[in-house]
């Protein structure tokens, strides 16, 4: 409400409501269906630690577009996501070679005698 005074609307256009909904249909619902198709496939914990990744990705793609730098800490805490995040992916990579396959049948050859 302070800065309405400053403000000047003007009628909406198709020129501006293109990028308004390709930002809405690109980073709101094409960014949800993937994160909810990834919970489909990750327990909750895992899904919300490589969500984490997301203001890494936003940084680095600031870098190469912008020219955005980090500062210390910024790169500080931008590699301990990434360590989080490959421990995360690690540990659970870890616990599935520890699960026992299931034993493997031999198939049944046709020309074998009972």
């Amino acid at each position: 409400m302070v800065l309405l005074p400053f403000v000047h609307f003007t009628r909406p256009t198709v020129r501006g409501m293109l990028p308004c909904l390709a930002l809405a249909v690109l980073s709101t619902y094409g960014a949800y269906s993937v994160y909810y198709a990834g919970l489909k496939r990750l327990e909750a914990t895992r899904a919300a630690v490589v969500a984490t990744l997301e203001p890494v990705v936003a940084a680095v793609l600031a870098y190469f577009l912008f020219g955005e730098c980090f500062s210390l800490p910024g790169y500080f805490g931008a590699g301990l996501i990434i360590a989080s995040v490959l421990l995360t992916i690690w540990d659970g990579a870890r616990e599935r070679l520890r699960t026992p396959l299931p034993p493997a049948r031999m198939p049944s050859r046709p020309d074998a005698a009972p």
